[in-house]
C-alpha cells in the first residue's frame, strides 16, 4: 500500500489510492457507508472500513449501519440487510407499507414519453 497524505480532516483524495484500493473504496461509499457528497475525499470512517478491510480485522458493521441510518435523513440501501433481521426477531413488517421499485433510464423514459404522445394523437382524431 503506498503512503498518502491526509489534510487536516484526516480525509485524503481517492486519486492518491492505489486501483485496488480504488475498487474497495467505490464498494464501501455504494453499498457500506453510502455517502451522496462528492467522492473526490476519503472520509476518517471510509478510511477505517478500508484498514479493518485489508488488514483482516473484525469490524462492528452493526454499529456502522446504524450509525449511518441514525444520523442520516435520507433512504439507504440496507433493506436487504434488515429486513430478514427484523424477520428473525419477529418484528411485525406488516404495518409498513413497502415500494416496488423499477428500473429507470434514458430508454424507458424515452419509451414512455413516446407512448404519452401516441395516445395524445388517439384522441385528438
Amino acid at each position: 500500500m503506498k503512503k498518502v497524505s491526509a489534510d487536516k480532516q484526516g480525509s485524503i483524495e481517492c486519486s492518491n489510492l492505489t486501483e485496488s484500493m480504488k475498487w474497495l473504496y467505490k464498494i464501501i461509499v455504494h453499498y457500506i457507508y453510502p455517502k451522496s457528497a462528492s467522492l473526490t475525499y476519503v472520509n476518517q470512517v471510509e478510511l477505517c472500513i478500508m484498514w479493518h478491510i485489508v488488514e483482516k480485522k473484525p469490524l462492528n458493521l452493526c454499529h456502522i449501519v446504524f450509525d449511518k441510518l441514525q444520523n442520516n435523513p435520507k433512504k439507504l440501501p440496507y433493506g436487504m440487510i434488515l429486513t430478514p433481521v427484523f424477520e428473525f426477531l419477529n418484528v411485525d413488517l406488516d404495518k409498513h407499507v413497502g415500494q416496488s421499485v423499477s428500473k429507470l433510464d434514458s430508454g424507458s423514459l424515452k419509451m414512455k414519453d413516446e407512448e404519452a404522445g401516441e395516445e395524445k394523437e388517439k384522441e385528438g382524431r
